[in-house]
């Protein structure tokens, strides 16, 4: 694993998808592609800003194909996890190890190193889930 450093200086940028800027998919997204090799899709199209809580669901929904779906206690450094912010299931960071995780959020920018097992963020977890093509592993 990298020096998450350079994820922390990230801006939150709405849409975003890079160093210059990233959301909370972009930043999961970034990451996946940098440290593992795997190329998550854009899903620019989707939604219209990252408030938009409904269209955010769905695509989480369209995409679960992609992603198989790991139960709790089984999850590990580089699985997405689904969160629940602002009333909808919008959110996604990436684990980290320690039951700790990487993600953007507006006005907060990115942290990494916050407990996802601890309040705040412990009820408001929905799922973890693995990227297909590194299931076998």
């Amino acid at each position: 694993m990298s020096d998450l450093k350079k994820y922390i200086e990230i801006p939150f940028k709405d849409k975003g998808r890079d160093f210059s800027g990233s959301d909370c998919w972009g930043l999961a997204r970034l990451f996946a592609w940098l440290e593992y090799g795997w190329k998550y899709p854009s899903l620019l199209a989707g939604y219209k800003s990252s408030d938009d809580g409904e269209a955010i669901e769905k695509l989480a929904e369209k995409t679960s194909g992609l992603f198989v779906r790991v139960k709790p206690g089984e999850e590990r450094p580089g699985d997405l996890i689904h969160l629940r912010v602002k009333g909808s299931n919008r959110h996604v960071a990436t684990v980290l190890a320690g039951k700790r995780m990487l993600h953007t959020m507006e006005d907060v920018g990115v942290t990494a190193g916050e407990r996802y097992d601890c309040n705040p963020w412990k009820m408001r977890v929905i799922a973890f889930w693995r990227w297909r093509e590194c299931v076998a592993e």
